[in-house]
């Protein structure tokens, strides 16, 4: 099927060096519509991007671990309205499950400009630099103060990455160990894990440099932003930002999270599936659209943004509901109309809301041409 616009629309981004190369997929009742790999994957080599490619998710890992934690949500091993000191003492104040999964636990990331910010910074340091594990890293980030009284706003951070230790604890399982189990083996995601297992196929990160008189990318091969320089075996399996995937993988994983009679393959309830993709946040809602990249059309769920409106541009359906990752890439499931799109790139950083708002018109637009909504 010819998804015109959307072809366009890469190729211009491609063009105009936004990024180099990507692979899209979208699918619909559980059938793929459209597949494709775009542009390079080496620029400088003209190695070309293939479908197979091996991307660097960074935050599209956290609906993973929103999962994970859902599955023993059900099972009764992890109550969402747990205190985490149970598992982390150290932390100076009483964070719940739910806190953690919807980003109000008062953790923040250490790009920003907050008294925690330092010893953040020092943490990273860590994680690249000696590769430590993931209970290593829970217990220096429980010392850190919070830089709010959990439940009283709303601060992208680290949430996500102490939800998988306690996983570990709960399991007594290795988080990367409990993920390829219970998600990746069932979907038949044979390409994602905490590791790159094919380097032949992984990509190229690019920096990426935008400005009014030219864009440029330039190739690093040595990446490792937050990931540990030293060792293709990492010692913690992040579940904020850790995970390697292809497009058609994750696109497993997205169709999982859709509740039709297309889909026979949950890895969760349909009440965990709605609970996921709702409004958690209420009235914190605002200071989300102040602090992300989506517009006052959006809420936030576990892990995930949830579309509540859809009066501003790119339109796409209300209920749908998704996450980006640094690179650029993106993932959207829409319920509405049972279909699901799988789009990365590899470039840093990944200019998501430009990208975003081009790619998701476009598709929107061919989606309504080819009458398939």
């Amino acid at each position: 099927m010819i998804f015109s616009k959307t072809q366009k629309t890469i190729n211009k981004l491609i063009t105009e060096k936004v990024f180099h190369g990507a692979v899209i997929k979208i699918v619909k009742d559980n059938k793929e519509l459209f597949f494709d790999a775009f542009g390079y994957n080496d620029f400088e080599n003209k190695v070309i991007m293939k479908k197979n490619n091996i991307f660097s998710l960074y935050s599209m890992s956290k609906p993973i671990t929103v999962v994970a934690a859902l599955i023993l949500q059900e099972r009764k091993q992890l109550f969402l309205d747990e205190n985490i000191q149970k598992y982390y003492p150290n932390f100076s104040k009483p964070i719940t499950i739910k806190q953690l999964l919807t980003m109000t636990s008062g953790l923040t990331y250490f790009w920003d400009q907050n008294k925690s910010t330092l010893e953040l910074q020092k943490i990273k340091k860590k994680i690249e630099e000696e590769n430590i594990t993931l209970q290593e890293f829970c217990q220096l980030v429980s010392k850190i103060k919070l830089e709010y009284n959990p439940g009283q706003d709303w601060h992208y951070g680290f949430s996500l990455d102490i939800l998988g230790g306690i996983i570990e604890k709960i399991t007594n399982m290795k988080f990367q160990d409990f993920v390829l189990k219970e998600i990746t083996k069932p979907l038949k995601m044979k390409d994602t894990d905490f590791e790159i297992n094919d380097l032949s196929r992984k990509t190229v990160v690019y920096a990426s440099i935008l400005n009014e008189t030219q864009n440029i990318l330039k190739p690093n091969h040595n990446w490792s932003w937050m990931l540990s320089k030293h060792s293709l075996k990492t010692n913690a399996a992040f579940g904020g930002h850790g995970i390697f995937s292809t497009t058609d993988d994750y696109s497993k994983f997205l169709n999982s999270l859709l509740v039709s009679k297309h889909h026979n393959q949950h890895l969760i309830s349909t009440a965990s599936i709605k609970e996921m993709s709702s409004d958690q946040i209420g009235d914190l809602k605002t200071i989300f659209n102040q602090r992300s990249s989506f517009n006052s059309d959006y809420t936030y769920g576990y892990g995930v943004r949830v579309r509540l409106k859809n009066k501003n541009l790119p339109l796409t359906e209300i209920e749908e509901f998704g996450w980006d990752g640094a690179l650029g890439s993106f993932g959207i499931v829409d319920p509405v109309n049972n279909i699901t799109i799988t789009f990365m790139i590899s470039t840093f950083p990944g200019n998501n809301k430009l990208v975003r708002n081009l790619i998701w018109e476009a598709i929107y637009e061919d989606l309504k041409n080819i009458k398939i909504i």
